[in-house]
């Protein structure tokens, strides 16, 4: 929408007023103008109510500008959304549409925004800014803008990989944390002297034999996040990356194999914690159902110790077997 028609469509408010006429006054953002039309204020309402309303507007009118000198413009919109089925006289049409073109103009500066941001790739900044833009000023030429621009924007397919690449790119960096807090655990415990200025911040990578040298619940979560990059954004260079470093784990029997214990130790605990939620409801021939599941489907490890332990406790409890 240019200047030219959204003063156009401002200056259709100030005179569809007909001199003598009570007839509200109804303004409708669209893109490209404004519409008006007569509204529930006739000619033979009683002058009471017509100040009522009036009354209203100015106060709803009052608030947005309050709110506009505030920068606080979702607030400012809602006010004059509010006002807009309000207005029962030329002066109110004339102050309702200044304050919307200023509204307006400040939502036209927010798309420009989200314009670079596009045209520099932040594509999750853009989108942030539009989608913001689109509830902000909603009503307005600006919010209809805003979301034409989202729409094309999320249909781009340039756009959608590079969204997928950059939230793979942050799993895959949370995984890379897990490492490199290994990393530092493992480093000698002298401190060498700080440096004079703070380094950069190193880009994350992940090799495999740093997955390899993780313990424990260390190297859990770690290949935790990297299947759900694999999972989530396989076609990504990121995902393409994970699935690599999982097959390398994979190849490494004795990786594979502390995995399989961990995951395994995990899917115990899982199942002794609803077994010992049942037992504590009191029922205990399902919480005994779910002990034996445990011993059964976990040999070895801790979680089957504790669940034959409380199925003993059970079974001495109901004189079962």
């Amino acid at each position: 929408m240019t200047a030219r028609s959204t003063t156009t469509g401002m200056l259709v408010v100030l005179l569809a007023v007909t001199v003598g006429a009570r007839g509200q006054i109804n303004i409708h953002g669209k893109t490209g103008g404004t519409s008006i039309r007569r509204g529930v204020v006739k000619d033979d309402d009683k002058t009471d109510e017509v100040e009522a309303l009036r009354k209203s507007c100015l106060y709803h009118l009052a608030k947005a500008e309050e709110y506009f000198e505030e920068g606080n413009y979702n607030a400012c919109n809602l006010k004059l959304r509010k006002a807009k089925g309000l207005l029962v006289s030329r002066e109110l049409a004339e102050r309702w549409g200044e304050l919307a073109k200023k509204l307006n103009k400040v939502g036209n500066e927010r798309i420009a925004d989200g314009d670079k941001a596009l045209e520099n790739k932040e594509y999750r900044k853009a989108i942030r800014t539009y989608r913001q833009a689109s509830l902000m000023f909603a009503g307005l030429p600006a919010g209809t803008r805003a979301r034409r621009r989202l729409a094309e924007l999320e249909r781009d397919p340039s756009c959608r990989a590079a969204l997928a690449e950059d939230k793979a790119a942050q799993l895959f960096e949370l995984a890379a944390a897990v490492v490199d807090r290994n990393r530092r655990a493992s480093a000698p415990t002298t401190r060498p002297a700080a440096p004079a200025t703070r380094p950069a911040p190193r880009e994350a990578s992940i090799d495999a034999g740093d997955l390899q040298a993780l313990k424990g619940d260390a190297l859990l979560r770690a290949a935790d996040l990297l299947e759900r990059v694999v999972k989530l954004y396989p076609h990504t260079p990121t995902g393409r990356r994970s699935a690599e470093l999982l097959q390398a784990l994979n190849d490494d029997k004795a990786c594979r194999e502390r995995l399989g214990r961990l995951r395994s130790g995990r899917r115990a605990e899982k199942a002794l914690a609803k077994a010992d939620a049942y037992r504590s409801a009191g029922l205990l021939k399902k919480a005994a159902g779910l002990y034996e599941e445990v011993v059964k489907s976990h040999p070895g490890t801790p979680q089957a110790a504790e669940a034959a332990r409380q199925l003993g406790v059970i079974h001495a409890q109901t004189g079962g077997p």
